[in-house]
């Protein structure tokens, strides 16, 4: 079940959870996601890097439907990965959407060193 968004939840500054915490394992073209609200953030950024390989971290507004239905118009820009090197991804101001599901998609096996939202 995809956490409905809640206006005045999480602004500020976090490490993302699940297999997004730093240490986790991941394997070669094995996509990892999370979903994050986003209902009354202005803007996002996620601050992200990895070790043994590198890979394609994209951002995808869904529906709030509960399965995380992608939309198919107006996506963040996907960033290209390279392995031990901090790479940003920004989400520019947007129309009100109220979820983002972040998805990395590896090259080859190797461990999350951190990934870091920030919303304001």
């Amino acid at each position: 079940m995809t956490r409905q968004p809640v206006v005045s939840e999480r602004r500020g500054h976090w490490a993302v959870g699940g297999d997004f915490v730093a240490g986790s394992p991941f394997l070669n073209a094995v996509p990892i996601s999370t979903t994050i609200p986003i209902a009354g953030a202005e803007r996002m950024r996620v601050r992200f890097k990895t070790s043994g390989a590198g890979g394609t971290l994209a951002a995808r507004f869904v529906r709030p439907d509960g399965v995380d239905t992608l939309y198919t118009q107006m996506q963040p820009v996907d960033v290209a990965i390279t392995v031990n090197v901090e790479a940003v991804l920004d989400i520019d101001p947007h129309y009100g959407e109220g979820l983002v599901k972040i998805t990395f998609t590896p090259t080859g096996n190797g461990n999350i060193t951190f990934c870091d939202a920030s919303q304001t």
